[in-house]
């Protein structure tokens, strides 16, 4: 299986712009508890724990790797974000398993 499609900024928010995305949507230190908080986190949780078996399953091939970077990007940015719910935090443990490209 691989990513066939313009999403991944929709899955893996940071503070820049994903450069197809439709919106120009972003998220800020200030924003992010409020994504984790929304309507469509639990989607949004769905997803990124399907991610995590497709990268256990084949690894971040999955993924091109114009999108690896993004991953990193992610991994940084929610780090630094206080009070993460216990899934988040296990979604960026399994994340940080694989080596991700800055670019």
């Amino acid at each position: 299986r691989r990513k066939t499609s313009c999403w991944i900024w929709w899955a893996c928010p940071t503070e820049l712009e994903g450069d197809c995305d439709p919106i120009g949507s972003y998220v800020t230190k200030e924003t992010a508890g409020l994504l984790l908080k929304s309507e469509a986190s639990e989607d949004w949780r769905k997803v990124l724990e399907k991610m995590c078996e497709l990268f256990d399953e084949s690894g971040v091939s999955v993924l091109p790797r114009v999108d690896q970077g993004r991953v990193f990007y992610f991994l940084e940015f929610w780090d630094g974000v206080p009070q993460k719910p216990s899934w988040m935090v296990e979604v960026l443990g399994r994340f940080r398993k694989f080596d991700w490209p800055s670019r």
